[in-house]
């Protein structure tokens, strides 16, 4: 399911977990009340379009911290299901192809010393009905990204490999508990785990930090927005696009320094992308600290990787959540109006051509 379709889940999820009754003032609101606030997110729609998968959010009360739980709504009856209570912190729930599994990252602390149950990151899976809770991946330290295969088959994550490239590269390899201020990096490893056999192998050294990926609808390329070192500071003028063709292993650098010679500011960063349902066309977002955020896309159609900036012909402001629209070139993202927020689509992306810009909801 394609993340367009959940912008109009999302106020489905709303009306689910909140009354639809008319709200009447009887209260005046003092700091206290924010803890009481609970909120959804991350809608992810089943392939039968009949349930949504999501993120319920808030606070457990006097030092408890943040909660968060997986939910379940059916959106005819919006009747609602919490398939999780023990972990902590589930988050991007996925839908298998065939709808009998949601897989989500998420981390369980029993107090053993081994993963799945030593509080490590790891992903997992659970049956719409609350049944069978497993551990997908259960590796030492965690995983980090995670990318599920359109057919179900195939699981792609990340994992962390720390790097020492100073004069004190083996005392601090030696010593690795200790946390050291400079000259430590932690790249990430691309691993591919298949779901029929539990073949687990490496397909990307760890050469590059990885901040998300997007794997494309084929399954053929994976897209990492990567930057040279994990500090923040490294998104803004250094993030950057890689490509990996995941038959051949080839990486294509489809953003290089040279793009940004032209752009309002060299400290943009990459914020989100996403694949054309033919796998052909990538679309992504940069922003910058006092400039607008501008829309781009990569296409493979005609051979190479040409990038083409969408002129937004609508006055609004690009606001983010960028997503291909079913199967043709129909592009859709939020934008901003004088204070509003709808969703807008750009249609007819092809050949270099800038397409229409049509808003699609209203209010």
């Amino acid at each position: 399911m394609r993340r367009w379709q959940l912008f109009l889940c999302t106020a489905i999820v709303m009306v689910a977990v909140t009354s639809a009754a008319e709200s009447v003032r009887d209260h005046e609101i003092v700091p206290e009340d924010y803890f009481s606030l609970v909120y959804a997110g991350s809608p992810a729609v089943s392939p039968d379009t009949e349930t949504v998968a999501w993120i319920q959010s808030g606070w457990e009360g006097p030092g408890g911290g943040r909660k968060s739980d997986l939910w379940l709504t059916r959106i005819d009856t919006r009747s609602n299901r919490r398939l999780t209570f023990d972990l902590s912190h589930p988050h991007a729930p996925v839908w298998s192809r065939d709808g009998k599994w949601i897989y989500f990252g998420g981390d369980w602390d029993r107090g053993e010393d081994a993963p799945p149950y030593d509080g490590s990151h790891q992903v997992w899976r659970i049956r719409p009905d609350g049944t069978g809770l497993f551990a997908v991946t259960r590796i030492e330290d965690g995983v980090g990204h995670f990318e599920l295969a359109r057919d179900g088959h195939r699981l792609y994550y990340t994992v962390g490999e720390e790097s020492h490239d100073d004069a004190w590269k083996d005392l601090k390899q030696k010593w690795g508990d200790l946390e050291y201020g400079h000259g430590v990096v932690e790249y990430d490893e691309v691993r591919s785990l298949d779901l029929d056999s539990w073949r687990d192998e490496q397909v990307l050294e760890a050469t590059r930090v990885i901040n998300f990926m997007a794997l494309s609808a084929d399954g053929n390329k994976l897209a990492m927005q990567t930057t040279p070192d994990e500090e923040t500071i490294f998104n803004e003028g250094w993030s950057r696009i890689d490509v990996l063709h995941l038959e051949s292993g080839e990486i294509e650098h489809v953003t290089s320094q040279a793009w940004r010679e032209d752009h309002p500011s060299p400290f943009g960063w990459i914020t989100e992308m996403d694949w054309s349902h033919d796998g052909k066309a990538l679309a992504f977002a940069i922003s910058y600290d006092g400039f607008a955020s501008q829309l781009w896309v990569a296409d493979w159609r005609d051979g190479g990787i040409p990038l083409q900036r969408v002129t937004l012909t609508h006055p609004v402001s690009l606001q983010g959540d960028i997503a291909w629209r079913g199967k043709g070139r129909a592009l859709t993202y939020l934008g901003e109006d004088h204070g509003r927020v709808r969703v807008y689509q750009v249609d007819g992306l092809r050949g270099g051509n800038q397409g229409k810009t049509r808003e699609l909801t209203g209010g």
